[in-house]
């Protein structure tokens, strides 16, 4: 059996532009350069990052329990090992290679022809001697979003903190899933609450425990609450509780929650509220009737967007140094123009030459290990 939603592919592409442009904002921001950081663009610059990273949570946890989900109905069990090594051969060719680059090859760089010397990647880069060894072991580990509270930033390799969760939620997934097998929705609607509760447990543990306020910083980043809700939606897609819904719902629903999420982008709301929306904006776009966010762009972007999420920090660090150095910033129409168009063009452009001649050797291995394929269309 094979399994493709159209639509997913679209929402991950918009994910990760949305991610770049946060972040191309924020280094200008940080650097001193006039940024959409300063003034009334900030809090929507600001959401747009997080919430892009959001939405790749749910989309993950909806993906990722409708084929193990799929998988139990078929098999009757879900084989964790072959799942294991599906997720490995996806997930750690790129994030090991990343981690390499920017703990080895970047600071040598940075350092030896002292690029934007003054800036916070130089100054980051130059002080990575500091607990190296631990820094170098969390990330080994899978655990950067630990080595981010713990420590300073890596410089091209901290936005691998959401691997590093995502890689955490697939250790635990198809455990729990076998365990709760008959009871799928207590089990997604039980990790939410027990997410919660341990969280506030630790704030409130941390006022007279300090190693707690770790473990709080810990429990906020590992958003399995946020993958638990876009397993959710699988869970009702699968059983075939959607179907009524599609029917009798009206085509401009889609266009309430469009434009709902994209309010939520501006003002503040709490996130597990919006991954709600983000789950009626997925389950709405892999359904042709309601669709509305479907094109060739975007599904290319979204086929690419691992490694777009992964490389556009180093690819932005020498476009930022390249255009100052040679162009200066000045004048900010020009110097933005360059600084989007090379950012996004050189990323895309090294995202697909990775996943072209690079990841999909691994990707090819995975057919050995496949129990529910992806690659037909299946329309809920």
């Amino acid at each position: 059996m094979s399994i493709f939603f159209k639509g997913l592919n679209e929402l991950r592409g918009l994910a990760a532009l949305a991610v770049v442009f946060h972040h191309i904002e924020l280094y200008k921001h940080r650097e001193n350069i006039g940024s959409l950081f300063n003034g009334y663009g900030y809090s929507f610059i600001e959401g747009l990052g997080k919430n892009g990273v959001y939405l790749f949570f749910v989309l993950s946890g909806f993906l990722i329990t409708y084929l193990l989900l799929t998988e139990l109905n078929l098999k009757g069990d879900i084989d964790a090992f072959k799942f294991y090594v599906r997720r490995v051969l996806r997930i750690w060719p790129l994030y090991y290679l990343i981690t390499v680059l920017s703990f080895f090859v970047f600071p040598f760089i940075v350092t030896h022809f002292g690029l934007s010397e003054g800036s916070r990647y130089h100054t980051l880069a130059s002080s990575l001697h500091e607990d190296f060894g631990w820094r170098l072991f969390l990330f080994l580990m899978f655990l950067p979003n630990l080595a981010l509270i713990l420590f300073k930033a890596v410089p091209g390799a901290a936005q691998s903190w959401s691997v590093g969760v995502e890689e955490q939620f697939y250790i635990l997934w198809p455990q729990l899933l076998k365990r709760f097998k008959n009871k799928v929705l207590m089990l997604l609607i039980g990790v939410i609450v027990v997410k919660f509760l341990l969280y506030y447990a630790a704030i409130f543990g941390g006022r007279s425990i300090p190693q707690l306020k770790i473990v709080a910083s810990f429990l906020q980043s590992f958003n399995i609450e946020l993958m638990a809700m876009g397993g959710i939606g699988a869970y009702f897609l699968i059983h075939g509780r959607l179907e009524r819904v599609y029917a009798r719902l009206p085509r401009f629903a889609n266009t309430f929650f469009v434009l709902t999420a994209l309010l939520m982008l501006w003002f503040s709301m709490h996130y597990l509220l919006l991954s709600f929306f983000f789950l009626m904006l997925i389950l709405l776009n892999i359904n042709d009737k309601h669709a509305f966010f479907r094109g060739r762009f975007f599904t290319f972007v979204g086929d690419i967007s691992y490694g777009v999420y992964m490389y556009h920090p180093l690819v932005m660090f020498f476009v930022f140094t390249g255009v100052q150095h040679f162009f200066g910033n000045e004048n900010l129409v020009l110097f933005n123009g360059l600084l989007y168009v090379l950012i996004f063009g050189f990323t895309i452009l090294v995202s697909y030459m990775s996943f072209r001649y690079f990841e999909s050797f691994f990707l090819r291995q995975k057919e050995k290990f496949i129990v529910v394929a992806s690659g037909k269309k299946v329309m809920p």
